[in-house]
């Protein structure tokens, strides 16, 4: 693809401050710089990268101090980066249809302008909306509602009665429904507990690769609308996920807990069951949460605190061999006090 910078510039409502007739063939990174390709400038230290190079273009902000290129230049430069990537690095959809070593049940109802591919499985009662891709190896399970413009990665998995929205995108691995983990402990067995209810999933959330989210024991887990969940997440049967929710690599959320809308879970924290997580909290990395947290408030270490006084406890904890040497000090000294004492 070509276009030039003028053009370029239009699409991703940036300022250009060069040549609007140079030619743009793609984007590259800062460390694989390209003639006829634009590269994103994020940090000013970065720019040092650009030296003795010849890109077609930089995205950068006001305040990046650049000369000598030609430069793009807004007060949001990812956002312009983002739209770029857009243009430069479009998805080909397959055309409609079902590819011939797909099973699709009779009694599934497929919308003709939807794409099962090759050794997907539809089963029986299912729906699957328009402009909806199940991938290779995907599998739709009885019952199950898939709705519009939805993406089901290579081997991804939608299991009996769960819902899915409109542009609802699984990653290869992702499963939506396994049971919850329910067992009654009977002596020396596990009873397992019956998983009957469902999951459903709003419009325009993304979850990643080899992500679980379980079926409800009874009534429905569900995960908000514009919800982004990373790879290797698992969410408990019976949550309710906000809408504009993050969760981060690793991060394990127990049963019938409730995350508020635009909540943040950074990776490998850990939730344990009916916590209810407030709206706009922010959860450190590996935070391990055993009680409620406000609204809008930034929490992290195990269990989690609030973070300028989990930061003072680690402070603390890396004085302690100092201080432990001092203590023996002082104790040497009194010793020696009581050994002068007439």
């Amino acid at each position: 693809m070509k276009i030039t910078l003028g053009q370029l510039a239009g699409k991703i409502q940036a300022e250009l401050r060069g040549d609007p007739d140079a030619e743009v063939t793609g984007m590259s990174g800062l460390e694989d710089i390209r003639p006829g390709r634009i590269v994103f400038l994020e940090k000013k230290r970065d720019a040092a990268l650009l030296q003795g190079k010849s890109p077609a273009a930089v995205i950068c902000s006001p305040s990046s101090g650049l000369q000598g290129f030609n430069l793009l230049v807004c007060e949001q430069p990812r956002l312009a980066f983002i739209k770029a990537l857009r243009i430069f690095f479009t998805e080909t959809r397959p055309v409609p249809g079902a590819h011939p070593s797909a099973s699709v049940h009779p009694e599934a109802r497929v919308d003709p302008a939807a794409s099962v591919g090759a050794c997907a499985v539809v089963e029986r009662g299912a729906a699957v909306g328009p402009g909806t891709l199940v991938g290779p190896c995907a599998f739709v399970g009885e019952n199950a509602v898939i709705g519009a413009d939805c993406t089901l990665h290579p081997q991804s998995a939608v299991l009996r009665g769960c819902r899915l929205g409109d542009r609802v995108v699984l990653h290869s691995g992702a499963v939506i429904g396994a049971d919850g983990f329910g067992y009654m402990p009977q002596g020396a067995e596990h009873i397992k507990i019956p998983q009957t209810g469902i999951v459903v999933i709003e419009d325009d959330v993304e979850i990643g690769a080899n992500s679980a989210v379980d079926r409800a024991t009874i009534g429905e887990t569900r995960i908000g609308g514009g919800t982004k969940i990373d790879n290797l997440v698992q969410v408990g049967h019976n949550c309710k996920i906000g809408k504009g929710v993050i969760l981060c690599g690793h991060v394990g959320i127990s049963g019938s807990c409730e995350i508020g809308d635009n909540a943040v879970l950074a990776g490998q924290a850990g939730v344990s069951d009916h916590i209810k997580i407030g709206p706009r909290a922010i959860l450190g990395g590996r935070a391990g949460v055993i009680s409620e947290i406000p609204e809008g408030k930034f929490y992290s270490g195990m269990p989690a605190r609030p973070h300028r006084e989990t930061m003072k406890l680690y402070s603390a904890l890396n004085r302690l061999p100092q201080l432990e040497e001092e203590l023996q000090k002082l104790r040497e000294e009194i010793e020696e006090l009581k050994k002068r004492k007439p």
